[in-house]
């Protein structure tokens, strides 16, 4: 009979974690800490709006992310041990982990010798997880595969707009946004021009939506990590992975 404790102690300690990273990020965006800092332009004809953070990103909200995603990525392997040991598999085995693989090919000559102390039953199910499979939320996996090597060697977050809410400009005023803004200290958002008859108000400054987001797994776009994790990473691992070996595998 397996012994899903380290599975669920896994599982708990990732769900403490992204509390943890929630009780942080949701003080810190609540004090609006983006502002712009207005520029003159040398010709006198504008101004640039370049990014103003204060208060700073606090640095914990990094390490609490890394903490999450490992212990999410190690819930996973606890649970190929869990099933090898109910199999007979030394309980020191080093070389038994859970795979995940985009790829059959590199699934058949790397991942499939990580299991092979299973029961057939427990590899096919393992298999079916794998997101070469392309199962609807399976991709979810190789987000939590490439974050989880990433934390070993830089950060994580990463901030970057989706969207830059515009204002109609009025008579007199053109606003040009930069191609790719990034919400870092000091990065220029956007160059305001003024027509010489322009007398209205100046500095009026652009909307950006705040949010917390990692770099995809193949550099194109960027996640949101709070719903991310809350709504979509944690249930998937929980509902569809964990619960369902327990039931198949009691």
């Amino acid at each position: 009979m397996p012994n899903y404790d380290g599975v669920n102690a896994k599982m708990e300690r990732a769900e403490q974690h992204l509390a943890d990273f929630e009780a942080v990020l949701g003080p810190w965006v609540g004090a609006k800490p983006i502002s712009f800092v207005s520029r003159p332009l040398a010709n006198g004809s504008g101004e640039e709006l370049l990014v103003h953070i204060d208060p700073p990103m606090p640095q914990e909200l990094d390490l609490i992310l890394g903490d999450c995603i490992h212990n999410l990525r190690s819930v996973l392997d606890h649970l190929a041990m869990t099933l090898a040991i109910a199999n007979g598999a030394d309980p020191y085995d080093r070389s038994i982990s859970f795979p995940v693989f985009d790829e059959e090919t590199n699934y058949r000559a790397n991942g499939v010798r990580s299991i092979r102390t299973l029961t057939t039953a427990a590899q096919a199910f393992i298999e079916e997880q794998q997101p070469f499979k392309r199962s609807t939320n399976a991709w979810m996996l190789t987000e939590l595969q490439s974050l989880d090597n990433r934390d070993k060697h830089r950060s994580l977050i990463a901030h970057e707009p989706t969207q830059i809410a515009a204002f109609d400009d009025p008579a007199g005023v053109q606003t040009t946004y930069v191609a790719a803004p990034r919400i870092e200290e000091g990065a220029l958002i956007a160059t305001v021009t003024y027509e010489a008859s322009y007398t209205g108000p100046r500095g009026v400054q652009p909307l950006v939506p705040l949010a917390v987001t990692v770099e995809r797994s193949n550099r194109i776009g960027f996640i949101e990590v709070q719903p991310f994790l809350r709504d979509q990473l944690l249930p998937y691992i929980d509902n569809n992975i964990v619960d369902e070996a327990m039931r198949q595998f009691p």
